[in-house]
């Protein structure tokens, strides 16, 4: 897996990199809960898993274009 996969997934599930790519170290960050994933979880890690930079950086802004929506309409972030 690369750096950025790991990275991305990372940053949106709360894994640790090192964790990712090594298997070793925490699996989680500090203070976050373990939880299983939903079989629509895992078909879209396995997708990300595949993607070339630029659609990592277009999912990237597109989840960051979402969290500003849900704000929007809510009033606070997801």
């Amino acid at each position: 897996m690369s750096n950025t996969t790991a990275m991305l997934i990372g940053k949106l599930y709360g894994y640790s990199r090192s964790w990712i790519i090594q298997g070793e170290g925490p699996q989680k960050g500090a203070g976050l809960e373990t939880k299983e994933l939903s079989p629509l979880q895992k078909k879209i890690l396995a997708d990300i898993e595949h993607m070339n930079i630029a659609e990592l950086k277009a999912l990237s802004a597109f989840i960051e274009s979402l969290k500003v929506y849900q704000k929007e309409i809510t009033g606070k972030a997801e």
